[in-house]
């Protein structure tokens, strides 16, 4: 057996200099950071690990610039108490898509892929037609809340992180930094989401496959 302390590193991060950010060192080994934030005025910790990545490479199939986008927005209505999954309807025009190319071109990859669930519920879309019509509400899948963190958090990592304000926020937030605080404030909720799920006996149950066919949401 190998000794834990022999293996090759694992991970490599790059951090631009505080004092000049043209200045970037990269560190080469296993790594671990812990980013700290609040949300409604509670402490909140985002632990990014290169341990945490598979042995075999983040499963990541080639996303298009509107599935990233999408997996983003799906996250935000699994996480936040005040969403609670959000429909097709809602997607595509958050996406400024059609609702027919959100379903096939982001939907049924998902479904495919094993990261998303739906429940369905009373139509929420103002103004319809058919009011009486049940919608489906998507949300991350609890058996996928890993591979949905894995893959975002390099997204995060080459898109976001350089962009986040540590300290005070100043009045006026760019537009760039504004969103790279709602991509923390995502990944480190579904970080807390998955690590409940993991500690939790129906983490156990689904691995043996005595999963609900149901869509899950809240373990």
């Amino acid at each position: 057996m190998t000794d834990h302390r022999e293996r090759p590193p694992t991970g490599v991060v790059q951090m631009l200099s505080k004092e000049d950010p043209s200045v970037c060192g990269t560190f080469a080994g296993d790594f671990e950071l812990k980013l700290n934030s609040t949300y409604e005025g509670e402490k909140l910790t985002l632990t990014i690990s290169s341990k945490d990545a598979p042995p075999d490479g983040v499963f990541a199939p080639t996303l298009t610039k509107n599935q990233i986008q999408a997996l983003w927005i799906i996250a935000e209505g699994s996480v936040y108490p005040y969403i609670d999954g959000l429909p097709v309807w809602r997607i595509a025009k958050l996406l400024n898509m059609r609702v027919s190319n959100v379903s096939r071109d982001v939907i049924k990859p998902f479904e495919k892929w094993g990261l998303i669930c739906f429940v369905k519920r009373k139509s929420t879309r103002e103004g319809t037609a058919n009011p009486n019509q049940p919608e489906k509400a998507y949300y991350i899948k609890r058996t996928g809340l890993r591979d949905v963190f894995n893959i975002l958090v390099p997204i995060f990592n080459k898109c976001h992180f350089n962009n986040m304000i540590w300290g005070d926020l100043p009045q006026e937030i760019p537009y760039d930094k504004y969103i790279a605080g709602i991509r923390f404030t995502v990944l480190a909720l579904l970080q807390k989401k998955l690590n409940e799920y993991e500690s939790n006996r129906q983490y156990y149950d689904d691995l043996v496959g005595k999963f609900p066919d149901h869509c899950e949401v809240r373990p």
